[in-house]
């Protein structure tokens, strides 16, 4: 009997320490799974809100918009000064950019058309931007007025509505109204009374005044009849309107 009572003695404590081996097993196997659950569920819900936007981060607010565009004013300007188009159509993208936008101090198209770069100036006429901008120069404006015109930038914007003999306040001459076939022709007349007052200048015999050394000495005949060829080369493009009309 005695045997027996220590058989059951040594197996009834094991026994009770099993069972709470096994509780504890559960609980924390409960507590584990409930855990797994509910951070499964987070990202199934966080999965299939993304799946309903197309994949994209959550939308911002128009107070985080505005501030993030003022912090990367600089990072569009360098984008299109670089002729970083891969970069600038991924900012576009992401944040939504209007590429009208009066946030800056010239439109996005004036910019580009200063930089020279026709590939930038072709993407940006591609996403939408307006030839015609209402309180600053015109594209086409800016374009013939720019230091080097770009012939083939001229034919673009052209081509997408620009208007060669719309009257408008020029902001470069404040009070001024005029059309950017006119300025042409101004710009063309002075290059040409140049090239008048050199020959004049040549043709006088030595010794010259200081006045004639001095404009002589600044004078380029090469470049002013390069000058010359080009804004003859934009009056007949820009002429070529009426044509086509």
């Amino acid at each position: 009997m005695k045997s027996k009572r220590k058989l059951y003695s040594r197996r009834r404590p094991a026994r009770k320490q099993s069972m709470c081996k096994t509780r504890r097993r559960r609980g924390k196997s409960k507590r584990i799974l409930k855990k797994y659950r509910k951070s499964r569920g987070n990202r199934k819900s966080k999965r299939n809100s993304r799946k309903k936007r197309g994949g994209l981060p959550p939308p911002l607010s128009p107070e985080e918009r505005a501030r993030r565009l003022a912090e990367g004013k600089d990072i569009i300007l360098n984008y299109i000064e670089e002729g970083n188009i891969d970069k600038l159509e991924t900012l576009i993208t992401r944040y939504n950019l209007d590429v009208n936008t009066k946030k800056y101090d010239e439109p996005l198209l004036n910019i580009a058309i200063e930089t020279g770069n026709e590939e930038m100036v072709r993407y940006l006429l591609g996403k939408g931007a307006k030839v015609t901008q209402t309180g600053a120069e015109s594209p086409l404006m800016y374009a013939v007025t720019v230091l080097n015109p770009n012939i083939n930038i001229i034919e673009h914007l052209i081509q997408y509505g620009g208007d060669p003999f719309l009257c408008h306040i020029r902001s470069r001459n404040p009070n001024t109204y005029s059309t950017p076939f006119n300025v042409v022709k101004e710009y063309l007349a002075d290059y040409k009374k140049e090239d008048e007052r050199a020959e004049g200048y040549l043709a006088v015999p030595e010794p010259r005044s200081d006045e004639a050394k001095e404009y002589l000495g600044d004078y380029n005949k090469e470049e002013n009849d390069k000058k010359i060829k080009l804004y003859e080369d934009i009056i007949t493009i820009l002429t070529s309107v009426i044509t086509h009309d």
